[in-house]
């Protein structure tokens, strides 16, 4: 939420070898089903020729509304709100736990990542009995750990922190809820 944002590989692809696909579902509402592909100049011509009979499925008064939405501004406005508020959010969670006993316990990193960030634990607790307390107290965590596909290699006590749906005012609650699963 920091810096300038990482390019997209489709951004700097000097070689027409990629393609980007997105949706505006989590950027605007999850009831805009509109998505999008960009493709390279070559790619195109052959979508064209041999997928052109498609029809889209989105109304056209959702497209015009959005085409609009986006040529005023209005999009790029909302991006960037949502950016200032989950930065608050993410500073607000990282200054509580700097302020609370957690702070001994745990080492943050990749916290300028997008809506999350890691949190090393220190405990000889299991990753899935810290998972349990947690959520005993009420606090979803999700380790890393469940992300490897060969648990031998995967980082053990490091948990992906989503701040994107706490809201500001649990927050302190919800840091010291996870310090007493610690305990």
């Amino acid at each position: 939420m920091s810096g300038k944002p990482i390019p997209t590989l489709q951004s700097i692809d000097c070689n027409d070898q990629v393609i980007y696909i997105n949706t505006f579902t989590k950027s605007l509402a999850s009831t805009i089903r509109i998505s999008y592909m960009i493709l390279p100049e070559p790619l195109l011509l052959r979508f064209r020729e041999r997928l052109g009979f498609y029809s889209c499925t989105v109304s056209n008064f959702e497209q015009y509304t959005l085409a609009a939405f986006i040529r005023e501004g209005y999009y790029e406005k909302h991006i960037n709100r949502m950016r200032s508020s989950y930065r608050r959010k993410r500073n607000a969670l990282l200054d509580a736990i700097g302020k609370s006993p957690l702070a001994e316990r745990v080492t943050i990193s990749e916290e300028d990542a997008g809506l999350h960030f890691l949190m090393r634990v220190d405990t000889e607790l299991s990753d899935e009995e810290l998972m349990r307390r947690a959520k005993e107290h009420g606090v979803r965590l999700m380790s890393l750990s469940h992300y490897y596909h060969d648990a031998e290699k995967s980082l053990n006590h490091t948990f992906v922190i989503n701040y994107s749906n706490i809201e500001e005012s649990r927050i302190e609650g919800a840091v010291k809820r996870l310090y007493e699963s610690l305990e």
